[in-house]
């Protein structure tokens, strides 16, 4: 009679190799779990963006009409200071939203100027525009010794008190 050849594998061996398996399994299971989360909470960040979006523009009326020039020449230009305190505000408000998520932190003395560009860039802003639909530019002042926001526009017939083309 013949006798088989035992270089097979054993009892042994398969435990170990099933061991291995289950190991590698378990690592991707895990490393999925994390992934999943991280994508949850990049979709979580991206729609606060979007609802601070658009609560600020929702919040940006047309307003009263206060001022209206005519010409003979040209049609009748409607300045309304109230729609442009209006986009200000807005702009405040999505400053404090861009400093909130872009810095943990800031010293005291710190001075930044936020221009609607980078606003627009990072979604919490539309593009600002006046009643003629031409498009504004502008920026916030952001002082972080007293956390004021002085937001500054400059539109076709509007120009905030104080701008600096510099800035924008």
């Amino acid at each position: 009679m013949k006798r088989l050849n035992n270089g097979g594998w054993g009892e042994k061996d398969m435990m170990i190799s099933c061991g291995i398996i289950a190991l590698v399994l378990l690592v991707i299971y895990i490393m999925l779990n994390q992934f999943q989360s991280m994508m949850s909470n990049v979709q979580e960040s991206d729609s606060s963006k979007k609802e601070v979006k658009g609560e600020i523009n929702q919040d940006t009326t047309s307003g009263v009409i206060t001022e209206t020039e005519e010409n003979e020449d040209q049609d009748t230009i409607v300045v309304d200071d109230n729609y442009y305190i209006s986009l200000e505000e807005s702009m405040k408000v999505a400053a404090k939203a861009y400093i909130q998520n872009e810095y943990e932190t800031l010293n005291d003395d710190t001075i930044m100027h936020i221009t609607l560009e980078q606003l627009e860039s990072k979604n919490f802003l539309d593009k600002v525009q006046d009643q003629n639909g031409n498009i504004c530019s502008g920026y916030v002042t952001y002082t972080s010794a007293n956390d004021s926001y002085e937001a500054y526009l400059n539109c076709n017939t509007y120009v905030t008190d104080g701008y600096e083309t510099q800035y924008e």
